[in-house]
């Protein structure tokens, strides 16, 4: 016999077959819990290698990983991208073999081999069957160990890098975060791209790749990860015959470098010809080992990073239908992090999501989450957790990093326990504390016309007006007069030096391409015929002290001008 049971309330049977997902997927990551308990096997060899060995002889596969602790916190800015480029270039040649060699070799035996990172750390990765695990494990060792770092090759992966570059300029979400990245950590290695920028891999020499090797390339600053059908005593042998010649060294640990952050507002408007803004706001965040981390982990969840259940979600795309997607997270890494609110909507419609935003971060720091909200945040995060180590590669990518991070060799057992000991109180204090409504960083990648994006999103926050004025300059009800070098500009009490600056440079022939508001600083990009380069500056004086980044005496047709225009004379009130 067969029963069907129909309802008018659509939402109904949403939340009834969302209801019953979720609790499928509760009872398969239970089980999941016991049947991933690790035994990892630690210990640090005689050349300063740290190895972590998991057996698991049900599949006769063999992963393992190498973190090195080799990222940009150890390359100069000038140099920015260094060691990212070193890892992409690892498997480009090395002592033994030509890149087209070490490709053949592994493809030969149906593996795979690569190197990549640049962030905190790098790491190289090894996937083979057992029976092939000598020749997997001279090929990973090869390439760690005596990287030939051919100039051919060299060149032609600088190239694509700034090809990559230059074809992301076209890309919001790219430029969004690119920006945001620069304006919260700001010189901090935080602060740039892992690949760097053009002229920056423009100025790597072959030498500087070679010297970075050499010095980070170390045992001592390195962490192996063997998952997999083998033994303890079988990875020792494989390194007394491979990495038996690693030379051993003592690099420099990299300090925890000052993020000379300040808490201010900066608003960062990009002009693109789109039809959604791409909105990113938020501002610095916590490191990965800050004992908040797991508090902050609850806290998140409920606010953005739960998907359909969290509270970003479910206010301003399923009640107010202004986003498609909407999410935060924090971005922990060793020596800090951000937090970060990430959204695409209309143009039209921007100045109503980023109010949204900001009202559900100042909910979720003004009163304690409901019950239901905290234990399903424990419950999704504590249940998912075995997802992080259902396979071998994840396993020792997951074990470099819990190494790398001191999180202790019980973390996998005391994770849970970690979740659940969070209470309603914990998230609110984490909130009130980690959670900044007032001083943000937001970047606004849009058609900023139609945007028009609202003053009190700016770092200006309140209306301003002049409090001293040129001599001879008077202060009427509605607008203020202000005189300089024989000329008159009217400004209105609220004065929003934007829009003045915007409309003065339309006059002109130009066209704002970006610009960054810090206190009372006002940075523009401008593009513009040369010959009106003077007209603008003069026209800019009239509105404040004008600071020049870059000369153009020489230029000729449509060129680029940077240029800061400092508000003297505006107080808040």
């Amino acid at each position: 016999m067969r029963v069907e049971v129909k309802s008018n309330n659509r939402k109904l049977k949403v939340v009834a077959c969302y209801s019953l997902l979720v609790t499928a997927f509760f009872l398969f990551a239970s089980l999941l819990t016991s049947a991933y308990a690790l035994d990892v096997k630690r210990q640090v060899l005689t050349n300063g290698l740290t190895l972590l060995v998991v057996e698991r002889h049900s599949v006769p596969i063999v992963r393992i990983s190498v973190g090195i602790n080799a990222g940009n916190l150890h390359e100069p800015a000038d140099k920015a991208g260094l060691a990212s480029l070193v890892a992409g270039l690892l498997t480009e040649g090395a002592a033994n073999r030509t890149a087209r060699q070490i490709s053949e070799d592994i493809d030969f035996i149906g593996g795979s081999v690569g190197a990549s990172g640049g962030g905190d750390y790098v790491t190289a990765n090894l996937s083979v069957l057992k029976k092939d695990l000598d020749l997997g494990f001279e090929l990973l060792s090869d390439i760690i160990v005596n990287p030939s770092f051919p100039d051919k090759e060299i060149i032609k992966k600088k190239e694509r890098i700034k090809g990559g570059l230059r074809s992301q300029e076209d890309d919001p979400g790219y430029i969004s975060s690119r920006e945001f990245k620069k304006a919260v950590f700001g010189d901090h290695p935080y602060g740039r791209l892992l690949t760097g920028m053009v002229e920056t891999i423009d100025s790597i020499t072959r030498d500087d790749i070679v010297n970075f090797h050499s010095g980070y390339y170390v045992p001592e600053n390195s962490i192996m990860t063997v998952v997999g059908d083998i033994t303890n005593e079988e990875v020792e042998r494989l390194i007394q015959k491979h990495l038996s010649g690693w030379r051993q060294g003592k690099p420099a640990a990299a300090s925890r470098q000052n993020m000379n952050m300040t808490k201010e507002r900066k608003t960062i408007t990009i002009d693109k010809d789109l039809t959604q803004a791409n909105i990113i706001l938020g501002h610095t965040g916590v490191s990965r080992d800050n004992p908040d981390y797991y508090a902050v982990s609850v806290m998140n969840y409920i606010l953005g990073g739960g998907g359909f259940s969290s509270r970003l979600m479910q206010n301003i795309r399923d009640d107010k239908g202004l986003v498609y997607d909407i999410s935060s997270y924090f971005a922990a890494d060793k020596f800090g992090g951000s937090f970060q609110v990430e959204l695409q909507t209309k143009n039209e419609s921007a100045n109503t999501a980023i109010e949204e935003a900001l009202k559900e971060i100042k909910q979720i720091r003004s009163s304690p989450v409901a019950e239901d909200e905290l234990s399903d945040a424990k419950s999704f995060l504590t249940g998912s957790f075995p997802m992080r180590i259902e396979t071998g590669a994840r396993i020792a990518g997951f074990l470099v990093a819990v190494e790398y991070y001191g999180l202790g060799n019980d973390y996998i057992d005391n994770y849970p326990a970690y979740i659940n000991s969070v209470t309603r109180e914990d998230v609110l204090r984490v909130a009130k504390k980690y959670l900044d409504p007032e001083n943000y960083v937001l970047v606004v990648v849009a058609d900023q016309e139609k945007v028009l994006l609202k003053e009190e999103y700016s770092d200006t926050r309140m209306k301003k007006q002049l409090r001293t004025l040129a001599p001879g300059a008077t202060m009427n009800d509605g607008e203020a007069e202000k005189q300089a070098m024989g000329l008159t500009v009217f400004v209105k009490d609220t004065l929003n030096l934007d829009e003045e600056i915007g409309k003065t440079v339309r006059e002109l022939g130009g066209r704002i391409i970006s610009s960054e508001a810090v206190d009372n600083k006002l940075s523009f990009t401008v593009t513009l015929h040369s010959d009106k380069v003077k007209d603008l500056k003069e026209a800019l004086k009239l509105l404040g002290e004008v600071e020049e980044d870059s000369a153009l005496s020489s230029a000729e047709g449509d060129v680029e001008i940077g240029i800061k225009v400092v508000k003297t004379e505006v107080v808040l009130h």
